[in-house]
């Protein structure tokens, strides 16, 4: 995993389809396929990720759970 200071990387954020103030405001992260996940998607891959916290992804991930947290 890469942490990467978005100050003066509009261009590069620009480029993934991530505007200035979503980049301040939503977390974001690349895949290493290459796709671009935010918000709930992107902490859902870091929470799998870390064990004490995969069960919470798993439950996450249901189609029931998701729109309950959507608003």
């Amino acid at each position: 995993m890469l942490w990467v200071d978005i100050t003066d990387r509009d261009a590069g954020l620009e480029q993934l389809g991530i505007g200035p103030q979503k980049a301040l405001t939503e977390l974001h992260l690349t895949t290493a396929d290459g796709q671009v996940l935010s918000e709930l998607d992107a902490y859902i891959v870091l929470m799998a990720r870390a064990p004490w916290l995969k069960p919470l992804a798993r439950l996450l991930r249901w189609p029931e759970i998701r729109p309950l947290l959507s608003c």
